[in-house]
């Protein structure tokens, strides 16, 4: 089995996949209509015994057994010299040594030059019924009829409608297009942060976590740090709160220290 004829039913329904469920069923509604109805006409106008696509395999080799000859093994028993590997068919049995006839359902080219041998030109009664026109008409008999309008529908009292649920969580796969008319009673979800219930943030990067006067007093740390090893003369407190009053012979400078962080800051900058 292919996906051959999904792929093209995806291909044709590119743009009816963004409309909303109803219309998207009407759209393949009318494309099985058309194809439906396409196909009843062309079964009518054929006569052949395979269809146009079967017909076509049959005589491409039919035109390969040029040159080739046959030799009679017993009444339903055939042998055809290809100039290859040659091919044993047996008629009663329908098989043939290269396996294509039971593989496919289609004659081969040594069954066809075999029924060639015995002056038959119709290779196509020696397929299996579902390359038959007889099949292709029968399948295409019946008409899909359109759907009456939505004012004639027949509603039911009890019939309860039932929304889709809301999906929370991301699922696995290839994203959706989000191109899409939302349903009736559809809203977008509000993501808010789980501490302070806002939506421009979410807990992860609340500022709400740390209080503002410790988290400026950790900015301010973190640009003083580098100049906590003081040079010169003078002391160098690591602790509690002290002021000392230092002289490096051309100014007087006053230093204090932080007493949550330790570190040193200038008061007169």
């Amino acid at each position: 089995m292919t996906s051959n004829s999904a792929e093209s039913m995806n291909a044709l329904s590119v743009e009816a996949r963004k409309m909303p469920i109803v219309p998207l069923l009407e759209f393949f509604r009318r494309l099985s209509q058309e194809w439906c109805n396409n196909r009843h006409i062309d079964g009518g106008q054929r006569s052949t015994v395979l269809t146009e696509w079967d017909e076509k395999v049959v005589r491409k080799y039919e035109e390969r057994t040029t040159g080739w000859s046959v030799s009679g093994v017993s009444d339903a028993i055939y042998q055809v010299h290809d100039f290859k590997h040659g091919g044993i068919v047996d008629l009663r049995q329908e098989t043939c040594k290269c396996k294509y006839w039971e593989g496919t359902g289609l004659p081969c080219g040594h069954v066809i030059m075999v029924l060639k041998h015995l002056k038959k030109t119709n290779f196509g009664h020696l397929a299996i019924n579902a390359y038959k026109m007889e099949t292709y008409r029968s399948t295409y008999q019946e008409a899909v009829y359109p759907l009456p309008e939505p004012c004639d529908w027949e509603i039911l009292a009890e019939m309860m409608v039932v929304k889709p649920s809301i999906m929370d969580t991301r699922q696995a796969g290839r994203p959706k297009n989000r191109n899409c008319i939302p349903s009736q009673g559809e809203e977008p979800i509000v993501r808010r942060c789980s501490i302070c219930d806002s939506t421009t943030h979410n807990a992860a990067t609340c500022p709400t976590l740390v209080p503002m006067k410790q988290n400026k007093a950790r900015k301010s740390n973190s640009t003083s740090c580098s100049n906590t090893k003081r040079k010169g003369k003078g002391t160098q407190w690591t602790q509690g709160t002290h002021e000392t009053l230092e002289t490096d012979g051309t100014q007087e400078t006053r230093r204090t220290q932080r007493e949550d962080y330790g570190s040193t800051f200038d008061l007169n900058d």
